[in-house]
């Protein structure tokens, strides 16, 4: 977002050198500004394609599995005497 915004100023001082003096300060801010066009349209582009990629992944998983109990599985001891019971059990 910043190096977009940046692109927009060297844009104008650009124009501004360009017209009222042109030489070094056109020579200088020309390059600059494509530099910073340039980094902000790779920038976007590398942005959207993680953004469409992690897109595609969630798509590809499908819907999430149920969530249920387990009906098979002891119950859980609950007082410390049910723990050490247990314990001892195994």
């Amino acid at each position: 977002m910043w190096l977009g915004l940046f692109g927009i100023l060297i844009a104008i001082f650009v124009g501004i050198g360009g017209v009222l003096s042109g030489g070094i300060f056109t020579i200088i801010l020309v390059p600059l500004a494509v530099i910073a066009i340039v980094g902000t349209v790779v920038y976007a582009m590398w942005g959207y394609a993680a953004g469409a990629g992690s897109q595609q992944e969630a798509e590809s998983l499908g819907d999430p599995l149920p969530h249920s109990e387990h009906t098979n599985a002891a119950p859980r001891p609950n007082t410390p005497d049910e723990l050490v019971n247990a314990r001892q059990r195994q």
